[in-house]
């Protein structure tokens, strides 16, 4: 049984969460509570993290990022652009900047280790934008200029397309605001 687990574990490792479940129903695995499947249904917890926050947060993050959802900047964006595809990112920028703040070597080379974790996911360029918003001074300008389009009668729609313009700003403007 162990080998079998760890066939299938390095058959799934890389591949996305949908198609890691396609090959484990392909296999007829389809109870992970079983025993000898701890080590899959971690890598399948594993890959949903990833999806949500697009890293592998350990338990003291999962925790923070779910502190962080009662943010008043997350649940602003939240409100002003709902169901958004990338708002969760904001919640691993809202830990990279707790980290930040706190500052450290550790705390630094978590930052490194995340980042990295994102910029190997398909898209890592475009995710890391996203994920630093919340780092620098723009994301309050954001926010308020969102508000302004909110008050001002401009649909959800609308929102989130001025929002989207945002993340086609060169990297560089975003640095200038550090």
């Amino acid at each position: 049984m162990a080998s079998s687990v760890d066939q299938l574990i390095s058959q799934i490792k890389d591949l996305e969460l949908p198609a890691a479940l396609a090959v484990l129903i392909g296999q007829k695995v389809l109870n992970l509570s079983q025993k000898g499947m701890e080590k899959i249904k971690q890598l399948i917890k594993d890959k949903q993290n990833e999806g949500k926050y697009a890293f592998v947060p350990d338990k003291e993050e999962a925790n923070k990022l779910s502190q962080f959802c009662g943010n008043p900047e997350y649940q602003q964006i939240h409100q002003l652009i709902p169901n958004y595809w990338g708002n969760n990112l904001l919640l691993t920028g809202l830990l990279i900047r707790d980290y930040q703040e706190e500052g450290g070597k550790k705390n630094n080379q978590r930052i490194a280790l995340i980042k990295k974790q994102i910029w190997q996911r398909p898209n890592g360029k475009h995710l890391i934008k996203v994920v630093d918003l919340p780092t620098t001074p723009v994301f309050s300008v954001i926010l308020g200029f969102l508000y302004d389009l909110k008050t001002s009668g401009y649909t959800t729609q609308r929102r989130r397309h001025f929002y989207k313009l945002w993340f086609c700003i060169p990297t560089g403007l975003f640095l200038f605001y550090r």
